[in-house]
């Protein structure tokens, strides 16, 4: 129940956002975005990001103590369209700011597969919403044509180096190619984009550590 009301809180400031982005004139530009919003280049991953918040409340986690949550923005532009393929340890719920249409893939654990399209146009079956549960490995890409999608995400439990795997092998294509009539092994390999490798997964243990991102004040948003 606290993870769905954290959803839903993020849901409303997030629209809250993206409505204010086109109040006073026309979209904005990634480029506004990136500068205005502070994102940085999400090495690994692809995309930009910035940390907005590290929850301070501790939970058990299936491997130790964390953090009951973090939140980021997340971007993707034509120049950089794809968030690569990768896995994570936490549920990972994200939240159309602006922008879009973008595809979602989700590979889950018991070998199904799904697309969904995060976008405005409800009545066409794009949602501005997308859960991702725990131990999924998923896959984002822009639109062609789509000037950029901003997010809102929230993992929980937080994400940490241990928790996240990025890239895949063949043994990942060779699992799930013919899963759905777009998972193919020629898709399915540019999903996982320059991280493919010869195991299973990429560890994401070099990482550093989430912190949230500060102004010269030192403030965070």
């Amino acid at each position: 129940m606290m993870r769905r009301k954290g959803a839903a809180a993020l849901l409303a400031a997030a629209l809250s956002l993206g409505g204010a982005a086109h109040a006073d004139g026309p979209p904005q530009t990634a480029a506004q975005w990136i500068r205005q919003l502070g994102l940085q280049t999400l090495d690994g991953e692809g995309g930009f990001f910035r940390v907005l918040r590290v929850s301070g409340v501790e939970v058990r986690a299936a491997d130790g103590r964390s953090p009951a949550s973090n939140a980021i923005y997340y971007l993707l532009t034509p120049k950089d369209p794809q968030n690569h393929l990768h896995w994570l340890a936490s549920d990972d719920y994200q939240v159309l700011i602006d922008g879009g249409p973008a595809d979602y893939y989700l590979f889950y654990p018991d070998g199904h597969v799904e697309h969904r399209v995060m976008g405005h146009d409800v009545a066409a079956g794009q949602t501005p919403f997308v859960a991702v549960p725990a131990d999924t490995t998923k896959a984002i890409v822009l639109r062609s044509g789509a000037p950029y999608v901003l997010v809102g995400s929230v993992v929980t439990p937080a994400w940490s180096p241990k928790r996240v795997r990025i890239g895949a092998g063949a043994a990942f294509v060779e699992r799930y190619a013919g899963a759905s009539d777009w998972a193919t092994p020629a898709f399915l390999r540019t999903l996982i984009g320059p991280n493919f490798k010869q195991g299973d997964h990429a560890s994401g243990k070099n990482f550093a550590p989430l912190e949230p991102a500060t102004d010269a004040a030192g403030r965070t948003p």
